[in-house]
């Protein structure tokens, strides 16, 4: 009876067999048009990248008849050119005040010069100290406005005495506060910086919370982030409450990362930079080396990743679907990418995209291949019901002789 079970099991796995290998499973989702510019574009999302070709060769847009309409890719990369200049200051006054200690700095300007600083370069005769700063600035040496706190410090390998500012400033006179300055840390020069930062064509940057699981081995966190295929991470950014200072690992990129609190004031670096780096993979590993200390409590961690625009003409009123995930095709090649800067600079609509749709369709057999899968149908038909027959004979004539 075995024999017999296991002939019928055959030729159910071959009809299997034959209904799977001809089929294929892509994706769509709607492109939600909004505005009234002829162009309209979308931004690439994870799952988009996930699911299509490497080079997105397989994506396509398609009208309302389902035919290809023309894009092209805006996909911008970095490119910044970094002009600094550097403003010499003169130490005025020190003062303390309720245990507060008060330097202020004259910048050195020539006349009719704008003396634009983004940040404070401070020279300080002290080591191994963490301080929280209270910035102010003046235009006359009277009236003092407030720019905001910082902190400074140099521990063990980490060092930080730059006060960058949240925007450019012109002020004449800065005054720098150490707060609780029982230790009597004092600041003997400053160098007024502004760096202008030229930047063209910025790249695209996302960000998502990631999906990770977390093992642990030979003293090391291995925390596995899942859904990064085909993405050109960015940033990585550990966020945690715990305090602690590690060698982290990602991607073949190694980094100290902290998060201490020394004398009241918090130092804080939990980020890597990736650098467009990427994988074909669905997960990556990041690994961190705990050594003799216990794992940290990891709250969440944020990737930054750059992202792609796709910019098609809206020549009707749709609706417009973005479809991907066909691994037959290949990149096409429109007219469209020959005006890709005018249409930039013309500008266009961005539009945002529906729930995405699976679609699973049979593949259509090449032209020059003759179809003889009705054949292979035929055979495999018969065949099982002539073994229906003999198994069915068989049954009848054992059966008569038992009787």
């Amino acid at each position: 009876m075995f024999k017999k079970w296991n002939a019928f099991t055959i030729i159910g796995i071959l009809l299997l067999v034959q209904s799977v290998s001809g089929a294929e499973i892509s994706f769509k989702k709607p492109i939600l048009s909004v505005g009234n510019l002829k162009y309209k574009a979308v931004s690439l999302t994870p799952d988009i990248y996930k699911n299509s070709k490497a080079d997105l060769g397989d994506v396509r847009v398609l009208d309302e008849n389902n035919s290809e309409v023309p894009y092209f890719l805006y996909s911008a990369m970095p490119t910044q050119q970094v002009n600094q200049t550097n403003l010499e200051t003169t130490r005025i006054n020190e003062f303390v005040k309720k245990g507060d200690t008060y330097t202020d700095f004259e910048v050195n300007t020539a006349p009719d010069t704008d003396p634009l600083a983004s940040s404070l370069l401070l020279t300080i005769d002290a080591t191994n100290f963490a301080k929280n700063i209270d910035l102010y600035g003046s235009y006359d040496n009277i009236t003092w406005e407030y720019i905001g706190k910082s902190s400074i410090y140099d521990v063990k390998t980490e060092s930080n005495k730059e006060i960058l500012f949240d925007k450019p400033q012109k002020y004449l006179y800065y005054r720098v506060g150490i707060l609780k300055n029982v230790e009597n840390i004092s600041i003997v020069g400053a160098i007024a910086c502004y760096n202008k930062l030229v930047k063209e064509n910025l790249p695209f940057t996302e960000t998502m919370q990631a999906e990770y699981q977390i093992r642990s081995a030979d003293k090391k966190d291995i925390v596995t982030i899942h859904n990064v295929k085909n993405l050109r991470l960015y940033r990585m950014t550990i966020h945690t409450s715990s305090m602690f200072e590690r060698n982290v690992e990602v991607m073949g990129v190694t980094k100290k990362l902290f998060h201490l609190e020394f004398k009241d004031v918090l130092l804080h670096d939990t980020s890597l930079a990736l650098d467009g780096r990427m994988t074909d993979q669905d997960n990556l590993d990041l690994v961190i080396d705990n050594q003799d200390d216990k794992p940290i409590k990891i709250d969440g961690i944020e990737i930054e990743y750059y992202t792609d625009k796709l910019v098609f003409a809206a020549e009707s009123a749709g609706p417009y679907t973005l479809a991907y995930g066909n691994e037959s095709l290949t990149a096409p090649q429109y007219d469209i990418n020959q005006f890709r800067d005018y249409i930039i600079a013309e500008g266009f609509d961005l539009c945002t995209m529906g729930e995405t749709e699976t679609i699973q369709t049979t593949a259509t057999a090449k032209p020059e291949a003759p179809d003889y899968g009705w054949v292979l149908n035929t055979v495999i038909i018969a065949v099982g019901v002539l073994l229906a027959i003999l198994i069915l004979a068989n049954f009848k004539k054992n059966n008569n002789e038992t009787h």
